[in-house]
């Protein structure tokens, strides 16, 4: 008896423990839009600024399988948008307003990893990515969850929306034209 309670414990510990950060499927591409790429059978529309996961391994238009929507901003004006002392305000702020996974895909780590992998792309090729910021339902706890595990932080709550930051790290262009515009004035 024992030794089943010690196998059911393992068991379970082991299945905690790889729920906790799931790895995508391999085949998948992540990157911006672009023309020809289609979101559940309607063409991404070329004004629209997207980034998404392709099944590489699917040849028809089926083959987009996550998107996220996103557009520059000026600095959001909600409360609580603050910095840490010292940080530059000026910059490229990423407004976040829409985050799709494809059903048959939602459990894999796909969003994780496309969130993770935007988040990268905005900030090696935005001239001053300063912060990405969203709207989610404070009762949508996968995303919540999502946003989180991405290193978002809650800055206002709302009805029924919360907003999420995410600041990106200062990069050594960045903090030579802060330090350059703090010396000056």
């Amino acid at each position: 008896m024992q030794l089943i309670w010690s196998a059911h414990l393992l068991l379970i510990a082991v299945c905690e423990a790889t729920s906790v950060r799931k790895v995508p499927p391999p085949g998948l591409q992540y990157r911006p839009a672009r023309s020809g790429d289609y979101w559940q059978g309607e063409p991404i529309p070329s004004n629209m600024t997207a980034f998404i996961a392709v099944d590489t391994t699917e040849k028809s238009e089926k083959a987009v399988i996550g998107i996220i929507k996103h557009r520059k901003t000026d600095m959001p004006t909600f409360t609580n948008f603050k910095f840490p002392p010292n940080s530059p305000e000026d910059g490229d702020y990423i407004n976040i307003y829409w985050v799709k996974v494809n059903e048959r895909w939602r459990g894999k780590g796909v969003a994780t990893e496309m969130l993770k992998r935007f988040l990268a792309y905005i900030k090696a090729t935005s001239t001053h990515p300063v912060a990405a910021w969203l709207e989610v339902e404070s009762t949508n706890w996968p995303a919540v969850r999502l946003y989180k595990s991405a290193h978002f932080e809650l800055v206002a709550r709302g009805a029924p929306f919360d907003f999420y930051r995410y600041i990106f790290p200062m990069t050594k262009k960045r903090r030579r034209i802060f330090i350059g515009r703090s010396t000056l004035g």
